[in-house]
Parts: structure tokens; C-alpha cells; sequence
């Protein structure tokens, strides 16, 4: 059967969890898509990796019974995670289980290799924005603990829209002395003025 291309915009990683063999038409298909497959015969072989990026793909060719409660133990066990699950012939009943345990989505891989694809595409995508907030909430993070103990006064004063003048009064400082302060938070933060930092900053407080 001949498949139509997808254009896929950038290279994800996939960490395929699979407990017999790899299944090589899974395999072709993400790598159709951009994808980089890392296999993984256990789940304490992926935990051992430390991986912090792409999603895992937990191949279910046994038990489905079984196969629930290694996707149960995979999200217990590295929170956070963006689990997605195939099997063949999945019951309803493991398709909720599945759901329950924190998986994002269960595919059922009995389908032609086009919906597949398909499928693979739309998660991959959706998986891609997901994992973009989280690499520009952890760079915010980082330019964040880069401020002095002073410079996070001045920022927390700043998002309460108070003046150079008012902050000077309350950090005992001169108008002119907090100016300085506040240039270094925007340098530091890499915004242009404080209506931007409040928009890209302020969630770090909550």
C-alpha cells in the first residue's frame, strides 16, 4: 500500500518501550515522520537513561493486562512524562485504564499504516508545543535565578507597577540607583520593558 508523504517540520525523539522485539513497521513509520527512535527493552533501562526530551511510545504486543500495568508504573515512575500507547485489538476497558494511569493517547496499531501515520503526526505535533512551552518555561527559570537578591526586589515591585521613585523609598535607594537595577532585570530577563516581563514572567511568582 502506498503511503502519502507528511511534512514534518522538525526532528522529534521517541523513546520506544517494547517487551518482546521492536516492531520495525512502527520504527519505519516514525522515522518517516522526522522522528529519532531510542529503544528501550525495560522500563528501568529507560528510567536509567535520564531522558528529558521527545515522548515515550510504549509498544503493547502482550497481555493487555500487562501491558496497563507497565504503563501505570512508567508514569508513576518518571512524572512528567508524555506517554503514548499502541497495541493491537485494545479493549475499551484498557484504552480507560490507560487514560486513567496518564497516557495522552492509545492507538491501535491494526489499523492501515496511513491512519497510523496520521495519528502519529497529530500527536507528534501536539506533543512538539508542549514540549516548546516547557523548554521556554525552563529558560525564564534560569534567567530568573541569574537576578540578584536586589534585582528580584526591584522585579517583584516592578510586576506591582510601582515607580523607580516608589521602589527607591522602599529599598531605601535612589531613582536613579533602581533605574540601574531595572536595566539589568530586562537585560538579564531578555525582555524590553516591563509590560513584556509581566507577561512572560509573572506565573514564576505564582
Amino acid at each position: 500500500m502506498r503511503v502519502s508523504p507528511i511534512k514534518i517540520e522538525a526532528q522529534a525523539v521517541v523513546h520506544l518501550l517494547y517487551r518482546k522485539a521492536v516492531d520495525l513497521r512502527i520504527c519505519l513509520m516514525l522515522s518517516r515522520l522526522g522522528c529519532r527512535v531510542k529503544p528501550f527493552s525495560t522500563v528501568e533501562g529507560f528510567l536509567g537513561s535520564r531522558p528529558d526530551d521527545g515522548f515515550v511510545l510504549v509498544d503493547i504486543d502482550a497481555d493487555l493486562d500487562t501491558g496497563a500495568e507497565l504503563v501505570e508504573k512508567l508514569v508513576a515512575a518518571y512524572e512528567g512524562s508524555l506517554v503514548v500507547c499502541i497495541c493491537r485489538n485494545g479493549s475499551i476497558d484498557f484504552f480507560r485504564r490507560c487514560f486513567r494511569a496518564g497516557a495522552i493517547d492509545v492507538l491501535d496499531k491494526s489499523f492501515d499504516d496511513q491512519r497510523v501515520i496520521e495519528a502519529f503526526s497529530s500527536i507528534r505535533a501536539s506533543i512538539c508545543r508542549q514540549l516548546a512551552c516547557l523548554a521556554s518555561l525552563r529558560q525564564r527559570r534560569l534567567r530568573y535565578a541569574s537576578l540578584t537578591a536586589r534585582e528580584r526586589q526591584v522585579f517583584r515591585y516592578l510586576l506591582d507597577g510601582l515607580t523607580s521613585r516608589e521602589i527607591g523609598g522602599l529599598l531605601a535607594l535612589s531613582p536613579r540607583t533602581v533605574e540601574v537595577h531595572r536595566a539589568h532585570v530586562h537585560e538579564k530577563l531578555h525582555v524590553r520593558n516591563t509590560t513584556q516581563m509581566a507577561c512572560e514572567y509573572r506565573e514564576l511568582l505564582s
